[in-house]
């Protein structure tokens, strides 16, 4: 007996170290507004890591990921998008400084360079070091 309990408790600690690393997502990570027959994503509140954004959110389709909607969200490491997201706002993932290079690339390829600019302004490029770290004059 002693021997299921721990093999189930093992199986739950397991469980939760792999959701907590593949970043798994639900559409309650998500803050969405109407945007015609769909919606878009104007918030991620998840822990981060390697994110999908689901297809639908409440039965529409993600149509879009508005400004700043993952902004300096430090342990994004990696974001699936679906085919029916069109539109990346200016500033989505500004300052998700652990995106992965190819994350980025892919973006980027998609969507250009806005979704890392913070609303338009291009200070510093996109995933920038923490503004304390600019004015001090160290880049991390």
């Amino acid at each position: 007996m002693k021997k299921i309990g721990a093999l189930i408790m093992c199986m739950t600690v397991w469980g939760a170290a792999l959701y907590a690393q593949t970043g798994a997502t639900s559409a309650a990570d998500f803050d969405t507004k109407a945007a015609g027959n769909g919606v878009v994503i104007t918030k991620y509140k998840g822990a981060g890591g390697a994110v999908v954004i689901p297809a639908t959110i409440g039965g529409k389709t993600v149509v879009g990921i508005g400004e700043m909607a993952f902004s300096s969200n430090k342990s994004l490491a990696s974001v699936t998008i679906p085919a029916g997201v069109t539109s990346i706002s200016e500033g989505s993932f500004y300052g998700c400084i652990s995106l992965k290079p190819e994350t980025i690339a892919d973006i980027e390829k998609r969507f250009g360079k806005d979704p890392f600019n913070p609303l338009g302004f291009n200070l510093w490029g996109y995933n920038s070091p923490p503004l304390a770290a600019v004015i001090k004059g160290i880049e991390i």
